[in-house]
């Protein structure tokens, strides 16, 4: 009697089955863009962060930045708390053009954004179709009368003309949060604010 091969056998049914992840983060989602780049708004809103004699790894260097938005978006009267354990890592040089950009970036959610209240670090905690769980944060929810923006800083280096494409390359991520963001107002668009520049990368929905 010829004997069964259940290696082979084990190893074709294996072969079929779909692999899901029970975790995923909105950073590894893929999506196709569904816009033309000309719809993406891109404005010079404040002081560049001269960020070239930062000696860090990229990783390290965009969570502290994210530190100090948010702690002086949350409450400008941390600065120097904030100065002061940071003091080892950026120089107070880079500091002060932090606080400068993050005043001149409040003040452009006001009076361009006509921004109510903002929040930062908000945690998303959802599950997809499959069955993963998704969990991240929100780097800046900014609230409006007619709903909220969905907004990612960035600490990349970017050429002049590159902000759309860059944009673009983010894209997925920040669709993602909309997707598994449920607020009590529709979310308006999605934007990145751009550290090093200045500059503000936006699209509107509606």
């Amino acid at each position: 009697q010829k004997p069964i091969d259940y290696g082979r056998v084990a190893i074709k049914q294996l072969e079929q089955i779909v692999q899901i992840p029970a975790q995923d983060s909105p950073s590894n989602t893929k999506e196709e863009k569904s816009f033309d780049e000309s719809e993406i708004s891109i404005k010079h809103y404040g002081s560049k962060v001269d960020l070239s004699k930062v000696k860090m790894n990229a990783s390290d260097l965009g969570t502290l930045l994210h530190h100090c938005y948010h702690a002086l978006l949350v409450d400008e009267n941390m600065q120097d708390r904030l100065f002061s354990s940071l003091e080892t890592k950026l120089s107070i040089d880079v500091l002060n053009q932090m606080k400068t950009q993050i005043n001149e970036f409040i003040s452009y959610t006001k009076d361009e954004m006509i921004m109510q209240n903002i929040k930062c670090e908000v945690p998303i905690l959802s599950k997809t179709k499959e069955g993963s769980v998704v969990s991240g944060s929100i780097d800046l929810l900014i609230e409006t009368e007619e709903g909220y923006w969905i907004l990612d800083h960035k600490s990349d280096q970017v050429d002049d003309d590159g902000f759309s494409s860059q944009f673009v390359h983010h894209y997925p991520q920040l669709m993602s949060y909309v997707e598994f963001t449920k607020l009590d107002k529709p979310i308006i668009g999605i934007g990145i604010n751009w550290i090093r520049y200045g500059m503000f990368s936006a699209l509107r929905f509606v």
